[in-house]
Formats: C-alpha cells, sequence, structure tokens
C-alpha cells in the first residue's frame, strides 16, 4: 500500500478526464480509484471547479468544502468487525514440537535414551 494512500470519487454523473505529469487520467461517474493524498488533491482540485462551474457557483464560495468531501473516501485496511465471526482453518493442522518421532528432542542431538540415538561402544575400535 501506498504511504498516504486514499480514494479518489469521481461523484459527479459524468465521466471526468485530466492530466497529471503528462499522462491523460480518465474516472467514470462514480467511479473511485486509489492513489497518493497528493494526487486526489489534485484531481479533487479540478472535479470541483468543474462541477462548481456547472452549478454556476463561484469556486472560491464556502459551498467548496462540501463538494470536495465528496471526491475523498477513506481505504480500509481493516474488514468491518461488526461482520459476524467466521470459523477460520488453522494455518498448521498439527504443529510438530519435536524432529524425532521416538524421542522429545527438539533439536538436532537424539535424546539418550532414543533408539536412533548412536551410541559409544557402535564407534569404538573405529580408530
Amino acid at each position: 500500500m501506498i504511504e498516504n494512500e486514499i480514494l479518489f470519487k469521481n461523484f459527479s454523473d459524468e465521466d471526468f478526464s485530466h492530466k497529471l505529469g503528462g499522462a491523460d487520467y480518465t474516472f467514470k461517474a462514480g467511479s473511485a480509484k486509489e492513489m497518493t493524498q497528493a494526487d486526489a488533491n489534485f484531481f479533487a482540485k479540478h472535479l470541483v471547479d468543474r462541477e462548481m462551474g456547472k452549478d454556476k457557483l463561484q469556486v472560491n464560495r464556502p459551498e467548496r468544502a462540501e463538494y470536495e468531501a465528496k471526491c475523498f473516501q477513506a481505504i480500509s485496511t481493516v474488514e468491518s468487525f461488526a461482520a459476524e465471526p467466521q470459523e477460520s482453518e488453522p494455518i498448521l493442522a498439527e504443529v510438530q514440537t519435536s524432529w524425532c518421532t521416538d524421542c522429545t528432542s527438539k533439536g538436532r542431538v537424539h535424546k539418550k535414551e532414543c533408539p536412533k540415538n548412536p551410541k559409544k561402544e557402535e564407534f569404538e575400535g573405529l580408530n
């Protein structure tokens, strides 16, 4: 996720097009797009100017704040907590607590009593 990300929404009933950084952007009527706060502010300014002009309002009127508020929608990074909790499957069905099936060793060496532990007498006389 981009830092300071927000949804820019074309709240109008017609498509909105504008350039940013030499690239053309078109937002369908009623659509929303994820972008940085700076880009959203840029597009909101121009969309609000257009919509206020259509409503025959000067762009510096107090109503501007109402138009601007329609342009932004916060991005929810967490699903709604109001939803009913759903049971989820455990990631690991069974957690292995030891690496040996015959002893409880959790490391790389078998316990002394483990049948898989090589005993000293097996190696005696190899020198």
